[in-house]
């Protein structure tokens, strides 16, 4: 399942502070959020938003979060590698 975000609303988050950052570069590529002036981040989160295979999974992960519709099990990994 694929459901990208729309470019506007990725401007508006990182208006609001908002990045996605690669989390870890051994063996497959993760991308998580993180708010660049406070001290949250997807790493807080993992349980219910694990790092992603791509960044634009990680972006609409952002915004559910900014939007506080996370999600209470993980949506599944777009790319399904693990």
């Amino acid at each position: 399942m694929s459901s990208r975000l729309d470019p506007m609303r990725v401007a508006e988050l990182q208006r609001s502070g908002f990045s996605v950052a690669l989390m870890r570069d051994v063996g497959d590529a993760e991308y998580g959020w993180i708010h660049l002036s406070t001290p949250e981040s997807q790493s807080d989160w993992k349980h219910r938003q694990p790092y992603r295979s791509t960044s634009a999974q990680a972006w609409v992960d952002c915004d559910a979060y900014a939007r506080g519709v996370m999600p209470m099990q993980p949506d599944p990994d777009w790319n399904e590698k693990r």
